[in-house]
C-alpha cells in the first residue's frame, strides 16, 4: 500500500520518536494530532523536503542544550533502521539545531506509483478491503408527501456518495429507501386526495406529480391547523379582553398609590383598549401597543418608582404571550393558503369547502391511520397509490442527480409489518417492558441503570421510554424501524447496515439500538451504523413542508443550470469583444449545462462535513461552482492525452497504462519540479482518503480530495509544458502525471456521482 507522504511520516515518527524518547505512540500520535508536532515542507531543498521541530519533546524530557545531538541521533537512528525508511522513501535525515530534516526519493516513489495505478493494482487492493461482504446503505427515505427538498438532498448525496464508496472498496452494496406510507403526515395527504377524488378533482397534468400532492399534503394540513387556531384564538380573545380590564384596574390603584402621572396616562389607554372589544379592532396590534406603552413608561421612572410598575408588565406579558405566538403562527397559515390557491384553485376550492371542522378532520385522519394498519383493502389502495405517484415524482429528481435505489422497501408491507408483531411479542419477555392500558413500552431508563451496553450506548443522556404500542393498538414508526433492521440483517443478508439520517433523530436512532440489543439481537445492535447529518440553512429563506414553503431538489439543479449558461455565456461574451455569439449546438450545450448543474448541485451537497450544518445563499449559487471547477479540470487532462494520442484516453486506459510504464523504464533519472512533487503527493493521498472517510463518514473529504488535486494540477499545468516540453524524458513523465490525475479524478467522479463531460 503506497500512502500519502506525510501520512507516512507521521506513522515513522511515531514509532523513532517513542523509541529514542521513551514516550508511548499513543502520545506521539496525540502530539501530532495537537499539532504540537508538525511535519512540514522546508523552506529550501537543502534542508531537505520535509521537517519536523522537536523542541516541545525537548523541553518536555528537560534536555539541557548540550545533550540535544545526542538525542537526534537515536531518533535518526531509530527511523534509518525501521522498516519505515523504505516504506516512507526515507534518502536521509538529519537533525541540527532541534529540528528533524528528512529527504524522500521521489524518482522511486513516482515510478513505484505510477506502475501501481496504471497496472491497475492500486483498484484492485482496495477492493480487497470489502472481499464481497454485504453492506446495505439506506439513505434519502425521505416521506412521500412532497418533492424532495434540499434537505432530503442532502441526505440523498451523501448516502449515494458513501454507497459508492463502499463499492470502490469491494463490498456487495445495496442502496434502499425506506417508504414510510403509515405515518400520520401520510394520512393527511391521503385525507386530502380522498377528499378531493371524491369532488373529482385528479392531479393536474401540468404539474410535476409530487409537486402537485405537495401542494395538496400543505393545504390540507394548513387548513386543519388553521382551523385549530382559529378556535383557540377566539377562545383567548375573550379572556385578553378580560386581561386588559384587569389591568387597566391594576394601573389605576397603582396610581392611587403613587400618585405618578404616568402610571395614570397608562391606565387610560388600558382602559380604553378595553372598551375596544365593542368596535371592529385588531387585538393583536392593541397588544403590541400596550406593551410598547408600558416600556415606554417603565424607561421614564427610575428603579424604585417603577418597581410595581415592572410586576404588571411583567405579568401582562405572561398572559399574552401565548396569544400573540398562536396569531402570528395563524397568519403565517394564512399567508401560506393565499400563495397555494393561487396556484392550485381547484384543490384549494374543494379542501375549503370540505375542511370546515379540525376536530372532525383529525378524527377521519386516526381513522384512516387505524384502517390501513389493519390493512383495509380500499384505504390499502389508496395509502399504496397516493405514496407511488409522489415516489415516481422522486424518481424523477433522483435520475436527474445519477441516483437509483436498488429497492424501496414499503413500511407497511408484510415482512415489516410481521417483524413489528415478532417484535412486540419478544419484548414481552424482558425485564424492561412495561404495559400501560394496553401499551407496549421499553423502559430504557431502567435498562440503562442495569445493562452496559446501553448506558455506553446513550453516555450521559437519558435514554427515556421507547413506546412500541400506543394504548389504541397501534404501532408507532419507531417501533417499525426496530422490525426494519431485523430485516436489513435477516433478509437482506447485511454483515453491516448504514441509516444516513438527520442528526435530529439521533437520539431515537441510539434508542433503536438499544431495543435491538434488549431483543437479544446483540450483533445487530453492533453493526447498525448512524451516518447522521445536519440540516440546510437558507439565507433569507425558512422552510416549511407543513406550509408548502420549501426550496426543492429540481428547483436547486433548474437554479443551477441558469448560473451555469449566464457563467458560461458571460466569459465568451468578455472573451469574444460583444454581445453576438452563436452557440452551434444548443441540445448540445444544454446537456452541458445540466451536467455541469448536477456536478454543482452534488458538490454543494457534500461540501461540509455531514455533521455540521450547511448554509448557503439560494441567490448567489455563482459562488458555489466547485463541481464546475472539478469537471472542467478533468477535461483538460483528457484533452491533452487525447492530443498527445490522437484518441479518447477514457476508452483506452489500459494501452495507455501499458505505453506509458514501458516509456517510464527507459528513462534513467526522475527529476520532478516542485509543482510535480506536490502534484504527487496529492494524488498519494487518495488511497487514504477512501479509508479515511470509511471510518470517519466524513464524505466532504471527497470532494475536499478533489479540490485538492484539481488545484495541484492547474498549477502543474500553468506552470510547466506538457506537449510542448522539448526534452523527450520530461514530457514523459508529465504525461504520466497527466494520466495518473486523470485516472484518480475519474474513480473521485464516480464516487461523488459528478457527471462526466465529453472531451473538447
Amino acid at each position: 500500500m503506497i500512502t500519502g507522504i506525510k501520512e507516512c511520516l507521521i506513522e515513522a515518527l511515531t514509532y523513532s520518536l517513542s523509541r529514542a524518547a521513551g514516550i508511548s505512540r499513543e502520545e506521539i500520535r496525540d502530539l501530532f494530532n495537537k499539532l504540537k508536532l508538525k511535519i512540514s515542507p522546508t523552506p529550501s531543498p537543502e534542508l531537505g523536503d520535509y521537517g519536523v521541530a522537536l523542541h516541545y519533546i525537548l523541553h518536555r524530557k528537560k534536555l539541557p542544550r548540550d545533550e540535544w545531538s545526542v538525542f537526534g541521533r537515536g531518533v535518526v537512528e531509530a527511523l534509518m533502521t525501521s522498516d519505515y525508511r523504505d516504506r516512507c522513501y526515507i534518502v536521509k535525515a538529519e537533525f541540527t539545531n532541534g529540528y528533524l530534516n528528512i529527504w524522500i526519493d521521489y524518482s522511486r516513489i513516482f515510478r513505484d506509483y505510477a506502475d501501481y495505478v496504471l497496472t491497475g493494482r492500486l483498484f484492485e487492493e482496495l477492493k480487497s478491503r470489502g472481499r464481497g461482504r454485504r453492506v446495505v446503505v439506506e439513505h434519502t427515505s425521505a416521506n412521500p408527501i412532497h418533492p424532495l427538498h434540499v434537505g432530503s438532498g442532502r441526505n440523498t448525496v451523501i448516502g449515494s456518495t458513501f454507497a459508492n464508496l463502499l463499492r470502490k472498496l469491494g463490498y456487495d452494496v445495496r442502496e434502499h429507501f425506506y417508504v414510510d406510507d403509515m405515518g400520520r403526515q401520510v394520512a393527511v395527504l391521503v385525507y386530502g386526495v380522498s377528499l378531493l377524488s371524491r369532488n373529482g378533482v385528479e392531479p393536474s397534468p401540468d404539474r410535476k406529480i409530487d409537486h402537485w400532492y405537495g401542494i395538496v399534503y400543505a393545504l390540507t394540513n394548513i387548513l386543519i391547523e388553521k382551523g385549530k387556531l382559529e378556535k383557540k384564538l377566539v377562545e383567548e380573545a375573550a379572556r385578553i379582553h378580560d386581561v386588559i380590564s384587569d389591568a387597566a384596574e391594576k394601573l389605576l390603584g397603582l396610581y392611587e398609590v403613587n400618585g405618578l402621572a404616568p402610571i395614570y396616562e397608562l391606565h387610560v389607554s388600558f382602559k380604553n383598549a378595553s372598551w375596544k372589544k365593542r368596535y371592529i379592532h385588531d387585538l393583536y396590534q392593541i397588544i403590541r401597543k400596550l406593551d410598547r406603552l408600558l416600556a415606554k413608561t417603565l424607561k421614564r421612572l427610575s428603579d424604585e418608582e417603577s418597581k410595581d410598575l415592572m410586576e404588571i408588565a411583567d405579568w401582562f406579558r405572561r398572559e399574552t404571550s401565548g396569544f400573540l405566538e398562536d396569531y402570528r403562527e395563524y397568519m403565517e397559515y394564512v399567508e401560506a393558503e393565499n400563495r397555494l390557491r393561487i396556484l392550485e384553485p381547484s384543490v384549494y376550492g374543494v379542501l375549503s369547502e370540505e375542511i370546515i371542522d379540525p376536530l372532525i378532520a383529525e378524527e377521519a385522519i386516526g381513522e384512516l391511520m387505524r384502517k390501513y394498519e389493519e390493512e383495509d383493502p380500499i384505504v390499502s389502495e389508496l395509502f399504496r397509490k397516493t405514496a407511488s405517484d409522489v415516489l415516481e415524482g422522486f424518481r424523477e429528481t433522483l435520475g436527474r442527480i445519477g441516483v437509483v435505489f436498488d429497492e424501496y422497501d414499503w413500511e407497511s408491507s408484510r415482512e415489516i409489518r410481521g417483524l413489528t408483531r415478532h417484535v412486540l411479542e419478544r419484548a414481552l419477555s424482558t425485564p424492561y417492558v412495561v404495559l400501560e392500558d394496553n401499551a407496549v413500552i421499553l423502559d430504557l431508563d431502567k435498562a440503562a441503570r442495569e445493562d452496559d451496553y446501553v448506558r455506553k450506548l446513550f453516555g450521559g443522556e437519558e435514554p427515556g421510554r421507547f413506546v412500541l404500542r400506543r394504548s389504541d393498538g397501534t404501532t408507532l414508526y419507531g417501533t417499525r424501524d426496530v422490525a426494519y433492521s431485523i430485516y436489513k440483517f435477516e433478509k437482506l443478508g447485511a454483515e453491516k447496515v448504514y441509516n444516513v439520517i438527520a442528526h435530529e433523530q439521533a437520539r431515537e436512532q441510539k434508542q433503536v439500538k438499544a431495543a435491538l440489543h434488549l431483543l437479544g439481537y446483540h450483533e445487530y445492535a453492533e453493526k447498525l451504523v448512524h451516518l447522521d447529518y445536519e440540516m440546510v440553512n437558507l439565507k433569507g429563506f425558512s422552510m416549511s413542508s407543513r406550509r408548502g414553503r420549501i426550496y426543492t431538489l429540481d428547483e436547486l439543479i433548474d437554479d443551477y443550470v441558469e448560473v451555469v449558461v449566464r457563467d458560461y455565456l458571460e466569459n465568451k461574451i468578455r472573451g469574444v469583444g460583444g454581445l453576438k455569439y452563436r452557440i452551434e449546438n444548443i441540445e448540445e450545450f444544454q446537456s452541458t449545462a445540466e451536467k455541469l448543474a448536477v456536478a454543482n448541485t452534488r458538490a454543494l451537497l457534500l461540501s461540509i462535513d455531514p455533521r455540521k450544518t450547511l448554509a448557503f445563499d439560494p441567490s448567489k449559487l455563482q459562488e458555489h461552482l466547485e463541481g464546475s471547477w472539478i469537471l472542467y479540470t478533468y477535461v483538460r487532462l483528457q484533452s491533452i492525452l487525447r492530443k498527445h494520442y490522437g484518441y479518447e484516453p477514457l476508452e483506452h486506459l489500459e494501452e495507455i497504462g501499458r505505453d506509458l510504464i514501458d516509456k517510464l523504464s527507459s528513462i534513467k533519472e526522475v527529476f520532478l519540479e516542485k509543482s510535480e512533487k506536490e502534484l504527487l503527493e496529492s494524488l498519494l493521498g487518495y488511497q487514504e482518503t477512501l479509508l479515511t472517510v470509511e471510518e470517519s463518514l466524513e464524505t466532504n473529504k471527497l470532494l475536499e480530495k478533489a479540490m485538492d488535486i484539481c488545484m495541484k494540477a492547474n498549477k502543474f499545468y500553468e506552470e510547466l509544458p506538457v506537449l510542448s516540453e522539448k526534452d523527450r524524458d520530461k514530457r514523459i513523465i508529465r504525461l504520466i502525471l497527466v494520466a495518473l490525475t486523470m485516472i484518480i479524478l475519474k474513480e473521485l467522479l464516480e464516487i461523488m456521482k459528478l457527471p462526466k463531460l465529453k472531451v473538447v
